[in-house]
């Protein structure tokens, strides 16, 4: 999963260098309302590093709630 995760994020950041400042800008409709494309861009990167920080906090805490939950 993790795999055609990066596959499919990579293909989407190539695409990133093809936008002009006019489409960077332009706000259209989004499922956060009106938006930019720069902001659209910027808060899928947010997510992803929020999710980022979920998932390495249960990576590193791994051991110590498993070996809490076997006490």
């Amino acid at each position: 999963m993790l795999i055609d995760f990066r596959s499919v994020r990579a293909d989407q950041i190539s695409l990133l260098p093809n936008f002009s400042d006019d489409i960077w800008n332009t706000t259209r409709e989004a499922v956060w309302g009106p938006v930019t494309l720069l902001w659209a861009v910027s808060k899928t990167y947010q997510h992803t590093a929020e999710h980022t920080n979920d998932v390495m906090r249960i990576g590193l805490f791994w051991d110590f709630f498993q070996q809490q939950s076997t006490d």
